[in-house]
């Protein structure tokens, strides 16, 4: 939530906020879910109210466990996978499931477009294996930006979705590169 989080504070607040980096977190996750930046917040209102109910019911071995069933998408070394397993097993199943929700259902494309802030988003597709895959998630994120004026979007192939575990240097490059600092 840390990236849309940001977006929600650039869009709102411009005149506090310089600049903002997402790490793999985009203004609307509801492309991801159905390949199609056409897709609104109503498209996946019963998909969102589906799952919070899910998560509100679990106990925190389903939790685990359903954690557990993303890890390939989540990190590539095992030590990393055990952080983000270690993160979910105590984590509170029923605030994960709003938090859940109130991701698919906050779209800030449009309130993204009159900001001044300028935007960095890294993104990761190192969970695809094919050409094809690379290009049509990185034709997702950039068409989020069209819009926005100051925003970049950098994407990595071969990291996973936390790519501060996978490539912390190359995250640590470019967000130095962004802020403007020597490298």
């Amino acid at each position: 939530m840390g990236g849309l989080t940001a977006f929600i504070l650039a869009a709102q607040h411009e005149d506090k906020i310089g600049k903002v980096i997402s790490i793999d977190g985009l203004p609307f996750i509801g492309p991801i879910f159905t390949g199609s930046n056409q897709t609104s917040v109503d498209d996946l209102q019963k998909q969102a109210q589906m799952m919070q109910s899910m998560f509100e019911r679990m106990t925190s071995a389903q939790l685990a466990a359903q954690t557990k069933m993303g890890l390939h998408i989540q990190a590539t070394a095992e030590r990393d996978k055990a952080r983000v397993l270690d993160m979910a097993q105590r984590s509170d199943a029923k605030t994960v499931g709003e938090a859940m929700y109130s991701v698919m259902t906050t779209d800030m494309r449009k309130a993204l477009e009159s900001s001044n802030t300028s935007i960095l988003l890294l993104g990761a597709s190192g969970a695809f294996t094919t050409s094809e895959q690379h290009a049509a998630t990185e034709l997702i994120y950039k068409e989020q930006f069209n819009a926005v004026k100051n925003a970049k979007v950098v994407m990595n192939t071969s990291s996973r979705h936390f790519m501060m575990f996978d490539q912390a240097d190359w995250v640590s490059i470019r967000v130095l590169e962004f802020l403007g600092e020597s490298i």
